[in-house]
This record gives C-alpha cells, structure tokens and sequence, in this order.
C-alpha cells in the first residue's frame, strides 16, 4: 500500500486491534463461473468475520483467473505485499482453493504471509491447530491441485477447439478488443475507440517515436489502459508482439499446442504498418547493446546501406599481427548474410567499412561543415541567429496550436449540447469522430512543438563552450558523454556503399555544405 492508504485505513479502523483486523481475497477461473462468484464469496467471508468478531479492513479480488496460476493474479500479489504493511492480521477466503490450487505456491505465500503476522482463514474448511491441521490443510490442497490438473485434462481439447473456432476462452481482454456474447459462446469484437488508440501507438511508433514518448502522448490525450491507468513504457513490448492486431487469433502460446486462428475481422493495423514496426523492433534490439557495452558506439542507428536502406549493425572482429591484438570492428549491412528470394546469392554485397576509419571521417567532416574558414565568433553568431529564429517561429506556432485546441473543444462541446437537445439535420456521430480526430491531431502537433523547443534552450556561453569541446582533442578521442548528444544535433545519417560514404548532416541551414560522394577509406 501506499503511505495515503496506510493512514487512511489506520485512521479509520486503528482504534480496533490488530488481531481481530482481516482482508477479504476472492477468486474465480473461468470455467463456468461468473462474476456472481466473487459476491457469493464476499458474502460467506463477510458472515464468518462477523461470527468470529472480525472486521473487514479490504477486499481483494480476481476475476477470470486460474487457480494454479499465482504470478498473474494482480490483486493475489498486491495482497501479499500489503501484508508487510500490517494493517491486517488475517486473509479470510471462501476455501483454500481460492488462495491457491497448487500446493508449492500456497506452502511459500502462506510461509510469506505468516512471516508478517497474518493467517489465512477458510470459511468453510475449518482446520485444527497444530500439527494435524496443516496435515488436513495441505491434504486440501493436494486434491485442489488434482482437481484442477483433471479439469485441465478434460477441458482441454474443448477449449482448443474453441480457440480454432476464433471463440474466446477467457482471461484478459487485449487493449483494442471487446467481449460479446453470440448465443452460449463469446467472441472478440473490436472497439472502436481503443483500436484508434491502438492504430495510433503503431503509427507513432513506426515514425521513430520512442516508448516514453509514446507513453507521454498517450497521457497527455487523456488515454488509459483496460485498468483505467496510465499507459507505461512497458505496456508497449506486449502491444507490439501481440499477433491479433494483425488479425491472429493465438491461443496456447508457448506450448507444444499452440494455435493460430486467422480473423481479418479483429485486424486493427494493416500490414504494411506491421511491418514497419517489426522492422523497427529488429533494428532496435541490434543497437540494444550500444548503452550496455564497455565501448561507446556515437554513429549507431545513424549508419545505413546504400543499397538496401537499412542499419548496418556493429560486428566486432579483433585480429593478430605480430603477436599484437589489432581492432578490425565494422559497420555491416544485416543482408549480407542473407539469400535472395530466387536462392541466386546474397540480398547485398556491401563490404561494410571499418568503424574507427568511418567514426574519425564523420567527425572530420561535421567539423568542416561547421567552421570552414570561418571564425569562432562567426560561427557563435550564427548559430544563435538559427536558434532565435527557429525558437520565435515555433513559439507563435505553439500559441497558434493552442489556440486551434481550444475551438476544436469548444466545437465538441457544442456538438455534444446539440445532440443531447435532438435537433435534427446532422449525422452526429459522424459530426463527433470528425471533431474528436481534429482534436487528437491539434493535441499531437503541440507535442511535437513542445519536443523541440526543449532542444532550442542555448545561450552563447553554452554555444562557446560546445565549439571549444569539439575543437579539443577529445572530440577525436570519442570518449566523452558529451559527443553522442552532439552527433544527435548535428548529423542526419550516414549512407555506406562499397565505393562511397555521403555524411548527411543537418548544419544546412547554418553552413553551405558539399553535398557530394567522399571517397571511402578502406
């Protein structure tokens, strides 16, 4: 619990002692059970704290969840770390094998909860102290757990051949996706408003935004997850591996029974916007270890194959000579080594180039292009001048964008009074999305102002002091923090073939630039 709850709580039932203080878990799994389950387990724990002079301080539930699953359960875990809390002394719950149907599992949270001063209770199984009443509870516990493996065993085949049918077999729902019912069998149908939200979070990120962003935009548009929370950078790795977006229907995932049904009608994002996240995602995991390695990578992500358009990846290689160890990592496309569809050879030939002669080139040419001849006071000037400029530009555009916001609400606003008031004449719903789509898009443009202004901030001093560090020996060296942020403001990538290397920089509105091939040191 958090310290607000801890004092609520302590300040309305603190007077009653700590050992006459209980919480309330329920369950139910999805076989055949509904929520009806949970109030009927609420009202036998209720009357049995009543009989024995309890009081309920909480109540913890989970719904649509198996019993021989105890990592899963949200309220199950939350329960247990709120027991260190001791706030409450005892866990009252219907039978045991609401707490748990496998019998590891209860022996450790039960050994947990005990730790912190607090018992579980069965309302219905009544068990001794001593000895000879953890023999009859772990007893219980071994038929729960036999009991649910039988049931396991003949549901089975019935809940795979549901799942083949496109049904749905239960647990929790995926972000984008309702349940309804079509007779004695439920099925997913899509909603509409989370799958915008949904179709929204691939577009972004295939764009290049990262996952806080994401979860900040998603914020910032008032967007929440099925539990009513904010969207966390974590959300997003399910959402994007999660094969029904595509129109798959999974069901078994990572057993040897696995199935995959297709359903076009649950597909939220179309295939081409699939594959340009799954493409991203590769690319991604490639350049994971540039934050974890010994050595710092500046031009990762920036370095890309002439001929296929896709990051080249780091392979590092150390060779002999002379008994002395010598550096031979390069930059190399992720298509040399693979076939081409007609099996003629490989997808690329590329040779790649190696990577101190390419970092060294690159620096070499940032710094070119930056100063020429061109005098140190100059170039402070100059760019102050851009970034002036582009802060007052962006700040009247900012203004512009808000202002823009207001009337979009202010027309939702007037909608939602005239449809509420029945006059007639206008397809409101349509009205509605129309407006409700202006405002997301006006929502998203100030964002992206509000990303880069927060680059903009510079003073001289800072300029000076930036120029005097890339003018140093360190720059050369690549060995200070400071260069993976200058590489990011002043370079656009950097394009690799077997003849030529062309160094894209962003210093074209500062600085007149040759745009032409350099020749590649090989």
């Amino acid at each position: 619990m958090d310290k607000t709850e801890i004092r609520k709580l302590n300040a309305e039932f603190g007077k009653i002692p700590l050992e006459q203080r209980a919480v309330i878990y329920a369950r139910y799994s999805t076989q055949n059970q509904t929520a009806d389950s949970i109030e009927h387990q609420y009202e036998e724990c209720y009357e049995y704290a009543r009989k024995n002079g309890l009081t309920i301080v909480k109540e913890y539930k989970d719904e649509a969840q198996s019993g021989t699953q105890t990592l899963t359960r949200d309220s199950y875990n939350r329960m247990l770390e709120d027991s260190a809390d001791h706030v409450f002394s005892k866990v009252i719950v219907f039978r045991f094998d609401r707490f748990s149907r496998n019998l590891r599992d209860f022996l450790n949270d039960e050994h947990r909860l005990n730790q912190n001063g607090v018992k579980i209770i069965s309302t219905i199984e009544i068990t001794p102290e001593g000895i000879s009443g953890k023999l009859i509870k772990y007893i219980l516990m071994i038929a729960a757990e036999l009991y649910a493996e039988s049931v396991s065993g003949h549901t089975s085949a019935a809940t795979y051949s549901n799942a083949a049918k496109g049904n749905y077999n239960g647990g929790k729902v995926p972000y984008g996706y309702k349940v309804v019912a079509e007779g004695d069998r439920k099925k997913l149908v899509i909603d509409e408003e989370e799958a915008a939200i949904i179709l929204e979070i691939f577009k972004l990120y295939a764009e290049g935004q990262s996952y806080s962003e994401l979860a900040e935009h998603l914020d910032q548009i008032g967007a929440r997850n099925k539990n009513g929370l904010r969207f966390k950078e974590g959300s997003f790795n399910s959402i994007f591996n999660n094969t029904i977006y595509g129109g798959e229907y999974g069901y078994g995932k990572g057993t040897d029974k696995a199935i995959v049904t297709k359903m076009p009608e649950l597909q939220i994002v179309p295939d081409d916007l699939l594959e340009k996240v799954r493409q991203r995602i590769s690319e991604n995991k490639s350049l994971a270890g540039r934050k974890r390695g010994k050595r710092f990578y500046p031009l990762s992500g920036k370095v890309k194959c002439r001929k296929c358009r896709r990051n080249m990846q780091i392979k590092p290689s150390i060779r002999r000579k002379n008994g002395k160890k010598y550096d031979y990592t390069s930059y190399v496309c992720p298509n040399v080594k693979q076939k081409s569809a007609d099996g003629s050879g490989m997808m690329c030939k590329c040779k790649g180039v190696i990577l101190k002669d390419l970092e060294n080139y690159v620096m070499d040419k940032i710094i070119r292009g930056l100063f020429g001849n061109a005098s140190l006071k100059d170039v402070t000037r100059r760019l102050n001048e851009y970034i002036l400029a582009q802060a007052k530009d962006s700040k009247k555009e900012l203004d512009e964008q808000r202002k823009l916001l207001k009337k979009h609400k202010d027309s939702l606003n007037r909608l939602k009074m005239q449809k509420e008031d029945g006059k007639d004449g206008l397809n409101w719903d349509k009205q509605l999305a129309r407006v409700k789509e202006n405002i997301l898009k006006t929502r998203e443009n100030i964002r992206k102002l509000r990303l880069r202004r927060k680059g903009m901030t510079c003073t001289a001093k800072d300029v000076i002091q930036l120029i005097m560090l890339i003018k140093s020996e360190d720059i050369k060296r690549l060995d200070v923090p400071e260069i993976h942020e200058f590489i990011d403001a002043y370079l656009e990538k950097v394009t690799v073939s077997n003849k030529y290397i062309r160094v894209t920089t962003k210093l074209n509105e500062l600085v007149d630039e040759d745009d032409e091939y350099a020749e590649a040191a090989d």
